[in-house]
């Protein structure tokens, strides 16, 4: 049965988890925290199984990283996520084990405390998509060339879509971005690789990536 620590600055969300999660018996409340410091004391004390930390607190992701570190065997969840590519993303560096909106019914919280407890990673279907694209372009960077332009992580995860077809619309769409973003993001792109068409700068890198 996993322990669990819930940490919030907002009272009500923080009463309301603690009494909602209190009358599950496949969980046991450890205790809750409403501040940093009051957290990390408390992860240091209980142990807790499952840490429960609202991502709208202030340096919530500086506190996940400080909670891992202290107490490794404590698995890190954050609620509250919207479902954006640039905040899941920042989540996942930040070694959370789980994400939870807040339009997860108490169920869903439940099993997804028991999945983070199992080490299984708790999160959406778009969000996990998100999370392996990214991989795939992390691994990309990686097997670029010494003599290859730096490209941000943003950079190659358009350069895929490109090499898919995709128009900056539909890029902007798949990325949650605005089109205009991806235009400059396009044309950074160009310049770097010091092409002129979008289909040569996906040639210039798939090709020097390949041999």
């Amino acid at each position: 049965m996993p322990r669990v620590l819930i940490v919030t600055d907002v009272r009500l969300f923080r009463e309301g988890l603690d009494e909602v999660l209190r009358r599950r018996s496949e969980l046991t409340v450890a205790g809750t925290a409403s501040r940093a410091s009051e957290a990390l004391q408390q992860v240091n004390d209980l142990q807790p199984d499952v840490a429960l930390v609202d991502v709208r607190m202030r340096e919530s992701l500086a506190l996940v990283r400080a909670m891992s570190q202290l107490c490794p065997q404590t698995k890190v969840m954050v609620v509250g996520v919207a479902d954006i590519e640039d905040e899941v993303l920042a989540c996942a560096e930040a070694g959370v084990a789980g994400f939870v909106p807040l339009q997860a019914s108490v169920d869903e919280l439940v099993a997804a405390i028991e999945g983070a407890a199992r080490g299984e990673l708790a999160c959406s279907a778009r969000m996990a998509s998100v999370l392996l694209r990214h991989v795939g372009t992390l691994a990309l960077a990686q097997k670029s060339p010494r003599f290859m332009p730096a490209l941000t992580v943003r950079e190659l995860e358009i350069l895929r879509l490109l090499d898919r077809h995709l128009t900056n619309k539909e890029i902007a769409r798949q990325l949650g971005i605005e089109i205009a973003t991806v235009k400059n993001h396009v044309h950074r792109l160009l310049e770097k690789l010091q092409v002129h068409r979008r289909m040569d700068a996906v040639a210039t890198v798939m090709g020097r990536v390949a041999t």
